[in-house]
């Protein structure tokens, strides 16, 4: 097991011990492979089509420690094939580059379904899409139906429509990347609960989305102070 630790530590630069625990803990099956194997699998993503440095090789396995557990004949061959045959060298590189594990993806089952899916929703065309996959890598991994139900949600939220709210949704992609149940709607109730858009308040996706917790708490408590003090001047009145 040393040799093999020592090997994968030389070969994808694991420069410390805790990150090569991290990388062991994401794909421990690994240890059970031969050092001539390991050194087999690694070679053989060096020699692929996608013409990755060595460097660059140990960064995508470093990011998807479990494509050294996959198939290359039957997940990462098909997979890079039907991706530089769709959008070229160039593109697979870097959507390989930014999701190393979608080498793993089955081609019919997934990678197929999730590229048309991403095009026709949207819609985007081709060099949208790599960007969409190279820039927001975890966006891609979303499965199609938790994506409805988030834009379902948006489309309540814009409350212009689909088309306004996908035209939002576009300006603010980072929005699908957050959890429905424990960001978004929960977020969405506070708003509701100090009643913000009966006061004239329009929240905006990006704020209910991505403002960090602290600062979620802030932007609702500079609204509540807001509210009391045009209460009270509405009062004096």
């Amino acid at each position: 097991m040393v040799d093999r630790l020592e090997f994968l530590q030389d070969q994808l630069e694991l420069n410390s011990t805790k990150a090569k625990h991290e990388f062991v803990g994401k794909a421990p099956t690994i240890l059970t492979f031969t050092k001539d194997l390991l050194e087999e699998k690694i070679m053989r993503y060096q020699l692929s089509s996608l013409g990755l440095t060595k460097r660059e090789v140990a960064k995508v396995i470093r990011k998807q420690p479990t494509l050294l557990g996959s198939s290359i004949e039957n997940n990462l061959e098909p997979s890079l094939k039907w991706l530089i045959d769709r959008f070229g060298q160039s593109a697979a590189e870097k959507m390989v580059t930014a999701l190393p594990a979608i080498l793993a993806y089955s081609v019919r089952n997934k990678l197929e379904s999730q590229m048309q899916y991403f095009q026709e929703r949207f819609p985007l065309d081709d060099d949208e899409l790599v960007s969409l996959v190279s820039e927001r890598p975890q966006l891609f991994t979303v499965a199609q139906s938790t994506m409805e139900e988030k834009i379902q949600f948006f489309i309540e939220f814009v409350g212009g429509g689909e088309a306004d709210a996908m035209e939002q949704i576009l300006q603010c992609l980072v929005a699908l990347t957050y959890s429905l149940k424990k960001r978004l709607r929960s977020r969405w109730e506070e708003v509701l609960e100090l009643e913000l858009p009966q006061h004239g308040f329009t929240v905006p996706m990006s704020s209910l989305a991505s403002y960090p917790p602290a600062r979620w708490e802030k932007y609702l408590d500079r609204r509540r102070k807001l509210i009391v003090e045009r209460k009270a001047e509405h009062q004096s009145f």
